[in-house]
């Protein structure tokens, strides 16, 4: 048996006090030991972890003491940070001290620091064990969930905005047409009512803009019209921008369509021109134009494809040469540290790398940045003949509907529309009245009208219920919301068409007339 003063057992202890020594100064966590007590605390022991996060040397700050040792932390501290709640930490009486601080000298790193009591063999108050952890990963993952809620709750806002505005919309482009009927032999007033019409195509242009932002489904490609896109993108954004920023759209060149989801799009370049808005200091402009394009990277053995181009160009403060490589990184950004979390340019780099295009930036310092978006064109597709259903009066003037709509300026149009073509025309303001209806003249409507969004029970509830009084109803389906946000399983589950709002007199008895011919065909 070997006692406690055995040479083996003093080779045993050093090798011991060796391995510990060695593993708290390759630790990944900040280690630092203080002696004493409250302010007059001193350094015993810091890893080299500890001094490489605050930019220390490990022998300048042995038995320096609790206030000069914060002073030589400052500087490593992000600008928004104070040494307070750290000298707090170290100089703390309880058990347990947390507190959490960015650092300036690593970037946007931040670190936790735990400061634990430290006892003597005795049990005895002996100083403070602190440890410093690098939180960087869990703060982004927080910032990343708050960014998409917030757009989650931004993208839900516009929806309904512009659900409601849909609403509006169709009661104007209702009633303006009945007046230009009723106004067809006055000149005056029906230059007047057509202003009127043109500037509720203008505001349902801004509503669709909307719903196309605010948009869910995960990708929804589609022939879309860039110079189009681009243009009414940039006047939707024109009138949220600072009285000294000012937007220009320039040349809008006739484009070949790009296959493209429209919503997403429209997120990319909204996202652009807002990045363009943040880097001009009170006033400067912006200047959105489109243009064709080739890929220039492309070699001569393999000649470049054709792109639609979308120009963003800025005169705000540049982005720095060693920055422009990383702008599409997550989480990198050249704002301050309450100002964003940089994911808008990754946002904008993936969705553009998954419509199979590409991004060129040119910026430098004080010169402004132009972002130019390259989407490739759709090859040219024969053109096919568009032949319109006739009209099927005979059809209608038998036909029974039911109109089920809450708002009454839109239930009264509608009724008023249908009732002079067809043979009766019963009206509903929510999903239970049309039930009510339903149940006692379901024999004879020919065609249910139903709206989506309704207090109470809504469309799909209804139609649910419909289908189960009458397996073969025919239900239209209406909303103010875009197809595929809300009528799509409605659809996919036998209702014969859509309806969007906001919708003219004249493109709802052509929708209605269009359903009773498909009806009629063998």
């Amino acid at each position: 048996m070997l006692s406690c003063h055995s040479p083996t057992n003093r080779v045993s202890k050093a090798v011991g006090v060796l391995l510990l020594d060695n593993l708290l100064d390759t630790s990944e966590l900040g280690i630092l030991l203080l002696t004493g007590y409250g302010s007059e605390r001193r350094v015993a022991f810091a890893n080299s972890h500890f001094c490489m996060l605050f930019g220390l040397d490990n022998t300048a700050i042995q038995d320096l003491e609790v206030a000069r040792l914060c002073e030589l932390c400052r500087p490593a501290l992000a600008p928004s940070f104070t040494p307070g709640e750290m000298e707090e930490g170290m100089v703390a009486g309880g058990p347990e001290h947390v507190c959490e601080f960015g650092m300036g000298n690593h970037g946007h790193l931040f670190l936790r620091q735990i400061s634990k009591a430290a006892t003597n063999p005795g049990g005895e108050a002996a100083g403070r064990l602190l440890l410093y952890r690098d939180i960087t990963l869990d703060r982004r993952a927080e910032e990343q969930l708050a960014h998409r809620q917030k757009m989650e709750s931004v993208g839900t806002l516009a929806g309904g905005i512009a659900h409601d505005f849909n609403n509006i919309l169709t009661a104007v482009f209702g009633y303006t047409d009945a007046l230009l009927n009723d106004f067809a032999d006055n000149p005056d007033a029906t230059e007047k009512l057509g202003q009127i019409q043109h500037s509720a195509h203008r505001a349902a242009e801004l509503t669709a803009n909307l719903l196309a932002f605010s948009r869910k489904n995960p990708h929804l490609p589609q022939p879309v019209d860039l110079s189009h896109l681009a243009d009414s993108t940039a006047n939707m954004l024109m009138f949220t921008l600072p009285p000294g920023i000012r937007l220009e759209i320039g040349a809008m060149d006739p484009l070949p369509m790009v296959q493209a989801d429209p919503g997403q799009i429209q997120q990319v370049l909204t996202q652009i021109i807002i990045n363009a808005r943040e880097a001009i200091i009170e006033e400067g402009n912006i200047r959105v134009s489109t243009r064709l394009g080739v890929d220039s990277q492309a070699s001569k053995d393999a000649p470049g494809l054709r792109y639609a181009v979308v120009d963003i160009e800025d005169t705000g403060v540049g982005i720095p040469p060693d920055s422009v490589s990383r702008i599409f990184e997550p989480f990198y950004t050249t704002k301050g540290p309450d100002k964003g979390v940089g994911l808008g340019l990754s946002m904008v780099y993936g969705v553009v790398k998954q419509h199979r295009g590409f991004i060129e930036v040119e910026s430098a310092p004080n010169a402004g940045s132009r972002f130019s978006v390259y989407l490739p064109v759709m090859n040219p597709q024969p053109a096919r003949e568009i032949t319109t259903p006739p009209p099927a009066p005979d059809a209608l003037k038998s036909a029974c509907v039911l109109v089920v709509e809450d708002e009454g300026d839109i239930r009264e149009l509608a009724a008023a529309a249908l009732g002079g073509m067809c043979r009766e025309v019963f009206t509903a303001g929510d999903g239970i009245e049309a039930l009510k209806i339903f149940r006692t003249h379901s024999a004879e409507i020919d065609l249910v009208l139903l709206d989506l969004t309704m207090p109470g029970m809504g469309g799909a509830d209804c139609y649910r219920e419909m289908c189960e009084i009458r397996p073969d109803v025919r239900v239209m389906v209406c909303s103010g919301y875009a197809e595929e946000m809300g009528a799509s399983d409605i659809l996919a589950r036998g209702a014969i068409g859509f309806v969007s709002k906001p919708y003219t007199i004249e493109t709802l008895i052509r929708r209605v007339a269009e359903s009773f011919v498909a009806e009629s065909k063998p």
